[in-house]
């Protein structure tokens, strides 16, 4: 890999890294929404950082399904959890951004899934990217 691109890989990463960690002082705060919303941003920055590390380009999307089928085409093995994951933090981008979608309320126990379900994406990057 380029010495610019591992740069920004180690960049996103880091920066996903962050958001984790204003997304668990959001849920100390019981806020749970911006939890959530954080919790996509981190794992949106992971996923872009593997496409990257792996030459690759992808018009960005808030669907983070669109990630990972270009990961899977450059023969990359996703896991079923990861899938799911992806689809459920979704979701958490547009109805916290969109104010249409303002009044929704979250609860406790999703701030919690979006934090561990970003986790298990983050924790997925990373073991591809060292085995690289």
């Amino acid at each position: 890999m380029w010495l610019w691109m591992q740069n920004i890989v180690e960049y996103l990463i880091n920066t996903a890294k962050e958001f984790l960690l204003e997304a668990r002082e959001a849920y100390r705060k019981r806020r749970f929404g911006i939890v959530c919303f954080l919790s996509h941003q981190a794992a949106e920055l992971s996923l872009r950082a593997l496409i990257i590390s792996n030459n690759g380009e992808v018009e960005y999307s808030e669907n983070l399904l669109k990630y990972l089928e270009f990961l899977a085409s450059k023969s990359i093995v996703i896991p079923d959890e990861i899938y799911a994951f992806a689809e459920a933090l979704s979701h958490h981008f547009s109805t916290v951004k969109c104010i249409n979608n303002i009044v929704t309320q979250y609860s406790e126990n999703q701030a919690l899934r979006c934090i561990a379900y970003s986790e298990a994406i983050l924790s997925f990057v990373e073991k591809i990217l060292r085995s690289k």
